[in-house]
């Protein structure tokens, strides 16, 4: 069965998404990926999960912002600043789902390739040879990712110029990570 559906690794927490596999996805990341942003979105086991992906990706050396609770584009976007960008978030599923999903420097999702890749290093994580007690990575905060989603959207010719555009816009942000997000940036925009 493989373990990446349509939009990276999701399942009941505790179940199929564990502790163990969001550790074992972080070390296998941080073998080659040195620099990584993470975010989560609102669910209860977002922490937990948080704690495991960090835990692997500093054992194999890897350096990782945490950048909280945002949203998905938010932290795609984001991920322009490091080597991948890492979302815990299972999106419209029920609350005892999580899930991973993984982002490339350019802000698209890990492609079909790159996840079966990453499958078939699941199956030797246990081989895998930790960082030196002196090249554990290290954890870093930054809650900067609002504010440079927003203006790189901002920077988008046109918008730039709240007067000039002209725009009514409905949201519903449904108690998630975007309502960080979304009234600044509409504020911003008039």
């Amino acid at each position: 069965m493989a373990l990446f559906g349509s939009s990276g690794i999701r399942g009941v927490v505790g179940e199929e998404l564990t502790y163990e596999l969001a550790m074992h996805v972080g070390m296998v990341l941080g073998e080659t990926h040195h620099r990584v942003c993470v975010g989560t979105d609102v669910r209860t086991s977002a922490s937990m999960l948080e704690g495991a992906i960090t835990t692997g990706l500093m054992a194999m050396g890897a350096d990782v912002t945490k950048v909280g609770m945002v949203s998905t584009p938010t932290l795609a976007c984001y991920a322009s600043n490091f080597d991948c960008g890492v979302m815990l978030t299972a999106s419209h599923n029920p609350a005892q789902y999580n899930g991973i999903k993984l982002f490339n420097s350019d802000g698209c999702s890990f492609n079909s390739k790159e996840q079966m890749e990453l499958e078939e290093k699941l199956k030797k994580v246990e081989t895998r040879k930790l960082a030196r007690w002196d090249k554990v990575g290290t954890v870093y905060e930054n809650r900067g990712a609002e504010e440079y989603h927003i203006q790189k959207i901002l920077d988008v010719e046109g918008l730039n110029n709240a007067s000039m555009i002209d725009l009514t816009v409905v949201c519903d942000a449904g108690c998630g990570a975007g309502s960080l997000t979304l009234p600044y940036l509409l504020r911003r925009l008039g």
